[in-house]
């Protein structure tokens, strides 16, 4: 960690800035901009979504950027559109401005901090990839647990609209000049063990896979339903919530007071991912992170009482904590590093449209009549499925390996 420290510092500050594209954070302001531009709750849900839509688009091309640019300077122009999309945030007037400016906060918030840091430690990292990529993580977790709080302060004290140009000048000042510094030049190569090495040595793929040899590749496809799994559910829980708790008889206060208990599965459990990648490979882990989402929705189903919220939290947070971690590392280890950012931000552009569709289906099927308890046992059965299917994938992939990699070692 000291060897390391400032480019983990790094990878988690570019992780944290993303915070300011998650639904989490725009979700604090959604009253006042409604308020403001004069918007239904229709009309507000309807603009994020496309605007959730089209950035996913753009990540497809946009992110295959992280394997051709230096680090440093793709992160510096990342962070400072993102300042840049904060500062309009504060001063946006209309419902086209405000879609204009959505579409630039999910793709250069939600989407590119985090994929810029993670497909640079991926890349960097071999023998501590898995640990260097639970730090990164961790500034998705840390802007979760202190930013709710902050905004609230802030606006308190400023407005809205000012708490849009804390958000930008701390972008522009802090965060921006710490990373483009601290990235502008690469952790030195070493052995295996002892600090960081890239990932050209025993254990790395036989080749390095095109984007294009990964799209035609069916066992992408496979572990996609799971990748997507977590973000798809847990948005359409979340934006949901009020219902939920209406219909369980809870308050949400109980949802609150549980919440930190996602906070906490997610950190642990991501830092522990991070030491079992080192140890066995993302390949051999990928069966089980699943398994805690599935228990939780189960639970979810049918429980009423506050303390089950609170279990269903924190295993959700702990297949959500290991789930970026996890399938970052995936990917180098299957199709290797040189196209990472393009492989990757193929699998992000999934997950991001897979969060712009959550709320819109669940929300459509309440109205239908289709109890919101049957939806959430339905998506654990789901990930209950997605977990066989990972075990089949595991014992019995030779034929498959066979056809779309014959240079790789299998699945």
């Amino acid at each position: 960690m000291r060897r390391n420290a400032r480019w983990l510092a790094a990878g988690f500050l570019l992780s944290f800035a993303s915070s300011l594209g998650q639904t989490f954070y725009i979700a604090l302001f959604a009253a006042d901009l409604r308020a403001e531009i004069g918007l239904t709750h229709g009309g507000f849900g309807g603009l994020y979504t496309a605007a959730t839509l089209a950035s996913a688009a753009v990540m497809v091309w946009l992110g295959r950027y992280a394997d051709t640019i230096p680090v440093h300077r793709l992160a510096g122009l990342v962070l400072a559109a993102l300042a840049a999309t904060a500062l309009a945030m504060s001063v946006v007037h209309s419902a086209v401005t405000l879609l204009v400016v959505l579409f630039a906060l999910r793709l250069f918030g939600q989407g590119m901090p985090g994929h810029v840091a993670t497909t640079a430690m991926a890349r960097w990292y071999r023998a501590e990839r898995g640990r260097a990529l639970a730090v990164t993580g961790l500034g998705r977790a840390a802007g979760g647990v202190v930013l709710p709080g902050s905004v609230v302060l802030a606006v308190a004290l400023v407005g809205w609209r000012g708490s849009w140009i804390i958000a930008a000048a701390v972008t522009a000042l802090v965060i921006l000049p710490w990373c483009v510094l601290a990235l502008s030049r690469a952790p030195a190569v070493s052995d295996t063990t002892g600090g960081p090495a890239f990932a050209d040595g025993p254990g790395a793929p036989a080749r390095d896979w095109t984007r294009v040899e990964v799209a035609r590749d069916p066992l992408f496809y496979a572990l996609l339903l799971g990748v997507v799994a977590p973000p798809f559910i847990l948005t359409g829980i979340f934006f949901h919530a009020a219902h939920i708790m209406e219909v369980k008889h809870l308050s949400m206060t109980d949802y609150a007071a549980a919440f930190p208990m996602y906070a906490m599965g997610s950190v642990v459990v991501a830092l522990c991912a991070g030491w079992a990648i080192d140890r066995w490979g993302a390949v051999r882990l990928v069966t089980f992170y699943l398994m805690p989402l599935a228990a939780g929705l189960v639970i979810l189903s049918w429980a009423e009482a506050p303390v089950w919220l609170s279990v269903f939290m924190g295993l959700a947070g702990a297949s959500d904590g290991t789930s970026a971690t996890l399938v970052s590392a995936l990917w180098a280890e299957l199709y290797g590093t040189k196209h990472l950012g393009a492989i990757r931000s193929l699998a992000l552009a999934a997950v991001v449209a897979s969060t712009a569709i959550a709320p819109g289906v669940m929300g459509y099927l309440v109205d239908a009549g289709v109890a919101i308890e049957l939806q959430i046992l339905a998506a654990g059965l789901h990930v209950i499925a997605v977990v066989a299917l990972f075990s089949a994938l595991r014992a019995g992939t030779g034929r498959l390996r066979a056809r779309a990699a014959p240079s790789r070692a299998h699945f």
